[in-house]
């Protein structure tokens, strides 16, 4: 199933090698959530184990699809309408429809007002109106498209509803939804139907809004708050493709059109930044290189790099730099050969692998031509090996396409995409030997099996179930963004949360007490050891006196600076005068640097 809309990726952290990866998108984002509110959905959601009403459980789920927005820090816009209540609010005053948040940005107001919904959304909602059709709703989220200003990227509308077969009793009314989805598909807004309940038929209505081909999969309904959070947070990631580049083929002529994805990045906390002091905006710094002689603003082409090699300092312009870099003139991939599967070697990892995807705007035809090597690789047990450069400037390296087949789970969701891995491999120069003495420290100490059997025993008791990273979330983030949201929706006190990433020490010892007990009999661990016993203090380490001038001179015009460590360079700058608070960050480069320069130039240039 080759569906790029029905994958989702994750950019290029910044920061790293390619920074200029991300795919710059043009316009924002809108999607609005639609609630069909019927009888069903003010049910207790019993297959998800809680008397919670299922729109409850809907709207709890935009409530965090609209934090995961703020923490983004991204300015799309979401919106959200129900239809189905008597409850009437629109411009246009169709019965039935209400706008409870018009298209905008995430706000904290539309937080707290999520958050009461989440409550009491049952109890507003309670009274039902039976003549509002899906057409007007339909309708009246095409007209917020309609009168936003700003430039669109994308328009969806993600339904959610209870309710497989809304106009039963009327043909009429079913034509006129469908009609509307059509004419909304052509002004570019895609719909997407969250069903609820394992029970929701397809067939009898939606499949004809969805326009789905005949016998084409779809996804059956959710039954539960995961499986809902995860169908609602799904149109948020899109496939974003950090290059656009040709995959040849090993003769010149035979090329692919694939885009590189970046499928897995470090999350990290937000950096601080300046902000203006009566209106909160954020505040732009420019870096401006001032010359320390003349006091003259520098330009980018003032500046030259350099490159030691054998004690010289190698002057390179930018330009110079640019075309050393660019020694591989076609970007992209070349296919060098294949080799067995059974001969990766997962140890070389280098980098963060990447992750190749046909692409047809690049070349026609690329994705016949990519399944077809794709599922040749899985047969015989290969993978490619190729040049790999993935854009401008970038380094090239050899690089293994690790081949992946598609899973889709139960629920029809394709869970694992096809295609190769990008795995860069190592130079020679890479691989280091540890000297003799390290390497020979470092061997572990001969086992017998009676106690490597007994050692696996204890790892065995305490990973009894298949570790599934899904279910760990980073809690340095969490406590983060907790206090964020209390003190921009002035709560209290922070909505607490469970670090699943500390070990439950009841659960460790019931599971592994007799495999301990039986590795510490094998090994002849006594019960008195105390693991936790603290270790004499050693001595302090005696300091190196400081060298006179003389001393140091000699060793300047000898070239034997190196031999010095940071505290004698630095002590000995300071005792000819150089302020100590120059030296604080100072590398042992640019130390030895300061000890030339006082030799060359004297005392004043320090």
């Amino acid at each position: 199933m080759w569906n790029p809309e029905g994958s989702y990726w994750l950019e290029e952290e910044e920061g790293e090698e390619h920074t200029s990866w991300t795919e710059r998108k043009v316009g924002r984002d809108v999607t609005i959530f639609l609630i069909h509110i019927t009888k069903k959905m003010l049910n207790p959601a019993e297959e998800d184990g809680t008397d919670d009403p299922v729109l409850s459980t809907s709207f709890r789920a935009i409530l965090s699809a609209y934090k995961n927005a703020i923490y983004s820090q991204v300015k799309d816009i979401y919106s959200v309408v129900q239809f189905g209540s008597k409850e009437t609010k629109n411009v246009h005053n169709v019965e039935g429809v209400s706008v409870l948040f018009p298209p905008e940005v995430p706000s904290d107001e539309v937080i707290l007002t999520l958050h009461s919904y989440e409550k009491n959304g049952h109890v507003i909602f309670s009274e039902l109106n039976d003549k509002t059709t899906v057409s007007d709703a339909l309708w009246v989220c095409q007209d917020l498209f309609r009168k936003l200003s700003v430039r669109l990227a994308d328009q969806r509308i993600v339904l959610i509803t209870a309710e497989d077969e809304p106009h039963s009793a009327d043909s009429a009314l079913a034509r006129q939804a469908r009609q509307k989805t059509k004419d909304i598909r052509e002004n570019g807004v895609r719909l997407e139907v969250v069903p609820w309940g394992p029970a929701f038929q397809l067939d009898k209505f939606y499949r004809g809004l969805l326009d789905l081909a005949p016998g084409e999969e779809q996804a059956r309904g959710v039954s539960t708050f995961q499986s809902l959070l995860q169908r609602v947070h799904r149109p948020f990631y899109k496939s974003r493709t950090g290059a656009r580049v040709t995959l040849d083929l090993g003769d010149g002529k035979t090329r692919i059109g694939v885009g590189i994805y970046q499928l897995v990045r470090p999350k990290k906390i937000p950096h601080s930044g300046y902000v203006k002091r009566d209106t909160n905006e954020d505040v732009q710094a420019v870096q401006e290189l001032i010359h320390v002689d003349s006091g003259q603003k520098l330009k980018s082409a003032d500046i030259i790099k350099y490159q030691e090699f054998a004690d010289q300092k190698l002057i390179f312009k930018p330009t110079e730099v640019k075309k050393i870099k660019a020694v591989f003139p076609d970007l992209g991939l070349k296919l060098l050969g294949f080799k067995p599967l059974s001969h990766f070697n997962w140890a070389w990892h280098l980098k963060n692998p990447s992750f190749i995807y046909p692409d047809e705007s690049k070349i026609k035809g690329s994705t016949s031509l990519f399944a077809a090597l794709l599922s040749r690789c899985l047969a015989r047990r290969v993978y490619p090996v190729v040049w790999y450069c993935p854009q401008e400037h970038s380094n090239i390296c050899l690089a293994a396409l690790y081949p992946q087949a598609e899973e889709i789970d139960e629920a029809g969701w394709q869970m694992v995409p096809p295609g190769f891995h990008v795995f860069p491999l190592p130079f020679l120069s890479d691989f280091r030997e540890l000297p003799e003495g390290v390497a020979r420290s470092t061997c572990p100490d001969k086992v017998t099996g009676e106690e490597e059997e007994a050692a696996g025993a204890v790892v065995k008791s305490l990973f009894r179930v298949k570790l599934n990273l899904n279910k760990f979330e980073n809690p340095a983030l969490q406590q983060y963004w907790t206090h964020v949201e209390a003190l921009a929706l002035n709560l209290d006190k922070a909505e607490e949360f469970e670090d699943y990433t500390i070990p439950n020490d009841e659960i460790i010892e019931s599971r592994s007490q007799e495999a301990v007990q039986a590795f510490k009999e094998v090994v002849g661990i006594d019960e008195a050891y105390d693991p936790k016993q603290i270790l004499a203090a050693r001595a302090p380490a005696t300091l190196k006196p400081v060298p006179s001038e003389s001393q140091m001179k000699v060793d300047f015009e000898q070239r034997r600076l190196k031999k010095h460590n940071v505290q004698v360079l630095k002590d000995f700058l300071i005792s000819m005068g150089c302020p100590s608070g120059d030296l604080k960050k100072m590398t042992r480069k640019r130390l030895m640097e300061r000890v030339e320069i006082y030799f060359t130039e004297g005392r004043a240039r320090l």
